[in-house]
């Protein structure tokens, strides 16, 4: 069974410290379960621990005392409630962390806003003084009606 270190071990030298919870089993509870049994004779040892992965419904109602009056040695290797514990801390920590920098990003994009359209603003004033500026040099030119000239004959 490899551990958090990543080393190999036998399931018997594993304990809640160094046990590794497989991705996706952090809702369960994982429980190293013997029956232990040893050679009369010579006391060696004939039972093999195994880990049992239980639903943290059915474990907490009753499932752990039904095991031990059944003869199991139980060691809980992972408790789901102390994950969703430390989980909803760090969970809270990385959301705080996206909220703030959603927060910036949103000011940065309403500033390139707010400066875009105050350059279209600006643009659009200066093609509105420029419009003016060239109405007024039509009019003058306009209101200068040109004067007949005297040389020609009035053919009327």
């Amino acid at each position: 069974m490899i551990t958090k270190d990543n080393i190999d071990l036998p399931i018997l030298e594993i304990t809640s410290e160094n046990y590794k919870v497989p991705a996706g089993e952090e809702r369960s509870y994982h429980v190293k379960m013997e029956v232990k049994s040893f050679d009369q004779h010579t006391g060696e040892r004939l039972s093999h621990p195994f880990i049992q992965k239980f639903a943290a419904i059915d474990f907490e109602n009753g499932m752990m005392s039904t095991l031990r009056q059944q003869g199991y040695d139980m060691v809980i290797l992972h408790n789901p409630k102390e994950w969703a514990k430390a989980h909803a801390e760090e969970l809270a920590k990385t959301q705080a962390q996206k909220a703030k920098e959603a927060k910036a990003k949103a000011e940065a994009e309403k500033k390139a806003l707010k400066e875009e359209i105050r350059k279209e603003i600006l643009a659009e004033m200066a093609e509105e003084k420029k419009e003016k500026k060239e109405k007024k040099g039509n009019k003058k030119k306009d209101e200068a009606p040109a004067a007949p000239a005297d040389d020609e004959p009035d053919l009327s």
